[in-house]
């Protein structure tokens, strides 16, 4: 898991992020809305989505065109050089094949694409978001993530209004901190692609270049099928 390489200095900072199976619309406007994160456990499962596999995709949208990224965790090039570095072109059914045969190759990422829905926009009608929190900001816009055991994808923020992650397939360990940190995290210059990146990696940190991270509080979760996460 992604948390095991997070120094001990740093795991002893974290917090679980609140965890709840149903919340209901007006709690989360009231509660959660713009001020916290919290995990959902039972809030998609009757979802169609649930039942998406990698080899069902790529017979559904496999002659998708997508582009992967690759990030090497502990490397010499931090997260945004490297993954925006010589990307790898690709059929999505040849990708989501790789995944199904080869899932712990932590190379290659399916980062943050909307090319699927664009292929097939039926496929936004298996994920509900709006059945969820019907009184939320929409319409909703639908991006894929598809990555192997092991692949980490840099810390950064999205600038969006709502940011709802469902996840589907494995285990994912996602870390979260709070805005009033922005001077531990080592922001890049400027925005890239509507989010801001760190330069530094706080789960394998080197101290020495960036010792901010010492003091950093955060609060973190282990994702499982099913779960929705609200991040801020």
């Amino acid at each position: 898991p992604i948390l095991a390489k997070t120094s001990r200095n740093l795991r002893m900072n974290m917090q679980p992020i609140e965890e709840l199976p149903y919340l209901s619309d007006s709690a989360f406007r009231r509660d959660y809305l713009d001020q916290e994160p919290v995990l959902l456990t039972q809030m998609t499962t009757r979802w169609p989505a649930r039942e998406w596999s990698f080899l069902g995709l790529a017979e559904r949208v496999g002659t998708t065109a997508i582009t992967l990224q690759r990030y090497t965790p502990g490397g010499r090039t931090d997260f945004l050089r490297e993954s925006t570095t010589s990307p790898r072109e690709v059929a999505l059914s040849t990708w989501l094949e790789e995944l199904a045969s080869d899932p712990e190759a932590p190379e290659w990422c399916l980062r943050e694409s909307d090319a699927a829905f664009r292929a097939d926009p039926d496929l936004q009608y298996d994920l509900d978001f709006a059945g969820v929190f019907p009184r939320l900001r929409g319409p909703f816009e639908h991006f894929l993530w598809a990555g192997p055991k092991g692949y980490v994808t840099g810390l950064h923020t999205d600038e969006v209004a709502v940011n709802l992650l469902c996840h589907l397939l494995g285990e994912k360990d996602v870390v979260v901190f709070a805005p009033g940190q922005e001077d531990r995290l080592y922001p890049t210059g400027g925005a890239v692609d509507g989010g801001r990146y760190s330069e530094g990696d706080p789960l394998d940190p080197e101290l020495e270049k960036h010792p901010n991270f010492r003091d950093l509080r955060g609060v973190q979760a282990r994702l499982r099928p099913g779960d929705l996460l609200y991040i801020p």
